[in-house]
């Protein structure tokens, strides 16, 4: 049962982040169109390899867990693309969808000021600030989605009673070498579009006219090896090496965090960066 649910869990990892590129998800239009299908293709055929590799034989039953998979990422992914890609959209569509969106943005807006109703100042920046929160709740509810779908395959196929994993892939998931790949392979771009989609909720952007464009494209790249030698350090047990790393990133980006926005972007980008490394290498290490 773990193992399925780590075969599926890594098969949506790589689906949903490492094979779609920004450009494939600007393609993407609801229900219909290149950049949907080509996701979904990618995710049956990522998850019915890893499958056949994980249980050790190609049969019709996988051939149905990975379709399953690939029908729940063209569901839930056209239903996200209908409410945050309205460029997609046709006139009609376009009208529906902000409505929904307004639907949402005045459901926030109502519980805030029954729990804030005296403070209107709140109540202000609730109104000002909820298209940015819904469009993160998208965003997370897309991926609490993914994972419902993928627990629910998991207690299905546990019903059935289908699969009984080999000694070999028991090893395999028994081994540290495994969850800190994992931990690793979660850190990187997942990682680093999280911190984007709460940066851009919190609306903080780096100062353009200090460091035009090379900001962003560094900062994944220094943010992702940072994390990487995080999970390294904790499963190596050398926890107090992370002080040191801490210690080396401020140096290295004081002089770009001497701008005000700038300062504000590298705080809250690199505080995000190590709390999501340091919480996914310990649950990993849980795993072991």
């Amino acid at each position: 049962m773990v193992e399925l649910f780590i075969t599926l869990f890594v098969a949506h990892l790589l689906s949903d982040f490492y094979l779609q590129s920004d450009d494939l998800c600007k393609m993407r239009k609801p229900f219909w169109g290149g950049g949907i299908m080509v996701h979904v293709f990618l995710t049956f055929i990522t998850a019915f390899a890893l499958l056949t590799i994980t249980f050790g034989g190609v049969t019709f039953k996988l051939f149905w867990l990975a379709i399953s998979l690939a029908l729940a990422h063209y569901l839930i992914d056209s239903i996200k693309a209908f409410l945050i890609l309205p460029d997609n959209l046709k006139d009609n569509s376009k009208k529906c969808r902000n409505r929904v969106i307004s639907r949402i943005g005045k459901i926030i807006d109502s519980v805030w000021r029954k729990m804030y109703i005296q403070d209107k100042v709140v109540q202000q920046a609730v109104q000002r600030d909820g298209k940015r929160l819904s469009r993160l709740l998208i965003h997370v509810f897309d991926q609490m989605a993914h994972l419902a779908v993928i627990i629910g395959i998991v207690c299905w196929d546990k019903a059935q009673g289908w699969w009984i994993p080999t000694e070999t892939v028991c090893m395999v998931f028994d081994s540290g070498y495994f969850w800190a790949a994992l931990a690793m392979l979660i850190s990187a771009k997942p990682a680093n579009i999280f911190i984007r989609w709460v940066l851009e909720y919190i609306d903080v952007k780096p100062n353009k006219d200090n460091k035009p464009d090379s900001i962003p494209k560094v900062g994944r790249i220094i943010g992702t090896l940072e994390r990487w030698l995080i999970v390294i350090f904790i499963f190596i047990g050398e926890a107090g090496a992370i002080g040191l790393l801490v210690a080396a990133k401020s140096i290295i980006r004081f002089r770009e965090a001497s701008a005000p926005k700038n300062s504000e972007y590298v705080l809250v980008g690199s505080l995000l960066s190590f709390a999501i490394a340091v919480i996914v290498s310990l649950f990993c290490m849980k795993m072991v």
